[in-house]
């Protein structure tokens, strides 16, 4: 391969290189060029290496600034609600009693004491009878018959229990007289409420009665309640 007179082989930097002795001055043609192309390169990547750092220090450093700052507000907070609660409920003082001192040789009064009287207990009125109270006629049927000395049962229901001092009637009408023919106070055939009469004791006129239940107070003639009336026929003999 033919090279041209007076230089040699290609050089480093790419530039021919001479045969005499100039290689020296070459070489440091060399060096500024590569001093030359590669300076501001160094330059920026040490710059881009120094922001790195710090974008890392502030990512590192900024949540822990951020929770000091948040500690410090949050107590700086409670410190003011705590010293505002203080201020708004101060502690009051109580007066002391003050006794005062009686002349020597002489006794403090005797003080008589105040009785009162005691509250009277009220207790809430309940009503005689319940709305939903019904007294219900079950035996005998209307308009039975039977002769004035027979025999004959009278019973009947409650939907109600019975309130103290409170009783069932049986009575019998007849020619403008009324009669008692028995009373109860309490159930006496399972739920249901009956009473045996014998007429020969109650000595009934021959002809048509009106027989009925009341509901009363006890030694009271007025009645609460009544059933519906009912006709009964005597029988002459």
């Amino acid at each position: 391969m033919l090279q041209s007179p007076g230089y040699s082989e290609t050089g480093r930097c790419g530039v021919n290189e001479p045969s005499s002795g100039l290689r020296p001055v070459a070489n440091q043609k060399c060096k500024s060029f590569y001093r030359g192309g590669l300076g501001p390169l160094s330059s920026s990547l040490q710059k881009l290496k120094k922001r790195i750092k710090t974008r890392q220090f502030w990512i590192t450093v900024a949540p822990l600034l951020i929770l000091l700052v948040t500690l410090s507000i949050y107590n700086l907070t409670t410190t003011r609600h705590a010293e505002t609660a203080v201020a708004t409920h101060p502690t009051l003082t109580l007066p002391r009693a003050t006794r005062t001192p009686f002349p020597p040789g002489t006794r403090p009064p005797i003080l008589q004491a105040t009785i009162l009287p005691s509250p009277t207990p009220t207790s809430t009125p309940r009503p005689d009878v319940l709305e939903t109270a019904v007294i219900t006629l079950l035996g005998p049927p209307d308009e039975s018959s039977l002769p004035p000395d027979g025999r004959l049962a009278f019973y009947w229901a409650y939907t109600a229990p019975l309130q103290p001092r409170q009783q069932f009637v049986l009575t019998l009408r007849q020619n403008d007289a009324n009669q008692v023919l028995g009373a109860l106070n309490r159930p006496n055939f399972g739920d249901l409420f009956q009473i045996m009469v014998d007429f020969e004791a109650v000595e009934p006129a021959v002809g048509t009665a009106v027989w009925q239940v009341q509901l009363r107070w006890i030694d009271e003639e007025r009645p609460l309640l009544t059933s519906e009336e009912r006709l009964l026929t005597f029988l002459p003999e």
